[in-house]
C-alpha cells in the first residue's frame, strides 16, 4: 500500500491531478470476534473485502492494514462530491448483514478522506489525516465519513498532549478524592458522601468532565477509581471514629462491569479495612 501510495503521489505531481486515500474502521468487529469467534471474524473480514473489490474500480486499491482497518486509495476521481458518494455507496455496502454460521449479524464502517496534495506533503502525513479524519467521524456516530481539515489536525494535537498529560498526572499520583455530602432531607444531616476525583495540576483543580473519558479510553480509569476507593475506605474509617453510621458512595466507570471480578474485588477490598458491606 505505501508503495502505491508514493507511486500515486508521483503521478499525481506530474499530472497534477489529486489522489484520495480512504481510511475505514469497522464497528462492532470486536463484539462478533468475541461472541462468535475469530473464525467468524475472519469470515467477515473476507466478505467485506469482496464487497470493497466488487464496489469499487480495477485501479484503485484495497490495503487491509489493521485488525479491522482497510485503507483504500483513489487514483483519480471527479471532484469532492464524487468521494462524497464513493464513502457512501461503502458505508451502506458494509451495513449489509452477514450470515455467519447461522447467524446473521450486522456491521458498520467510520471513514475518513484525506486528499494529495492539498492535505498531506508524504504518504506518511496522508495515512495520518486520513486516520485522524476517520476518528472524527466515529466521534460524531456510526456511519459517516468525514474529510479531513487543518482544524482536526489542531484538535489532533490538542487530544495527544492531553492523553500524555493524564499518563504523567497518574504515574505522579495527581488524582485526588473529593468528597460531595449526601443529606437525608428529613432530619437535615449529613447520611453518607460521594466520592468525587479531582486532577491537581500545575494548572489548578480539573474537574472529571476533563479527564475521566481520556482515562476511559487510555484504559486507565480502573486503577484511577480503585486508587480513589482505596483512599476513599481509609478516610471512611477516620470518620467512623465520630460518625460510624456514614457511608460511602463510589461511581464506577461501564469498564468496571466488563471485570469478571468486580464484586470479589470490591468484598475484599473492605474486608481489608475491617468495613461491612453495607457502608
Amino acid at each position: 500500500m505505501l508503495e502505491r501510495i508514493k507511486h500515486a503521489m508521483e503521478l499525481s505531481n506530474r499530472k497534477r491531478q489529486s489522489i484520495a486515500l480512504f481510511f475505514v474502521d469497522l464497528d462492532r468487529f470486536k463484539q462478533i470476534n468475541d461472541s462468535l469467534g475469530h473464525d467468524c471474524g475472519d469470515q467477515l473480514l473476507v466478505e467485506v473485502t469482496r464487497r470493497l473489490c466488487e464496489l469499487l474500480r480495477v485501479d484503485d486499491t484495497i490495503a487491509r492494514i489493521g485488525g479491522d482497518e482497510f485503507v483504500i486509495l483513489l487514483e483519480s476521481f471527479r471532484d469532492t462530491e464524487h468521494l462524497g458518494l464513493v464513502a457512501q455507496k461503502i458505508i451502506t455496502e458494509v451495513e449489509k448483514t452477514v450470515l455467519l454460521e447461522g447467524h446473521e449479524v450486522s456491521i458498520g464502517a467510520g471513514i475518513g478522506i484525506a486528499l494529495y496534495p492539498d492535505d498531506a506533503s508524504d504518504s506518511n502525513e496522508l495515512l495520518r489525516h486520513a486516520d485522524i479524519a476517520m476518528y472524527q467521524a466515529k466521534q460524531l456516530g456510526r456511519n459517516t465519513f468525514q474529510f479531513f481539515t487543518q482544524q482536526m489536525n489542531i484538535q489532533a494535537a490538542e487530544r495527544l498532549t492531553k492523553e500524555n498529560a493524564v499518563k504523567i498526572a497518574y504515574s505522579n499520583n495527581e488524582f485526588i478524592n473529593y468528597y460531595q455530602p449526601i443529606i437525608d432531607t428529613r432530619t437535615k444531616e449529613t447520611v453518607g458522601f460521594e466520592l468525587l476525583m479531582r486532577w491537581q495540576s500545575n494548572q489548578g483543580l480539573i474537574a472529571p468532565a476533563g479527564f475521566i473519558n481520556i482515562a476511559e479510553e487510555l484504559g486507565l480509569i480502573i486503577p484511577m477509581t480503585e486508587a480513589a476507593f482505596e483512599r476513599g475506605l481509609i478516610d471512611l474509617k477516620k470518620w467512623h471514629l465520630d460518625r460510624p453510621e456514614l457511608y460511602l458512595s463510589v461511581n464506577l466507570s461501564p469498564q468496571h462491569f466488563a471485570k469478571a471480578h468486580l464484586i470479589a474485588y470490591i468484598e475484599k477490598l473492605l474486608e481489608k479495612h475491617d468495613l461491612p458491606l453495607s457502608y
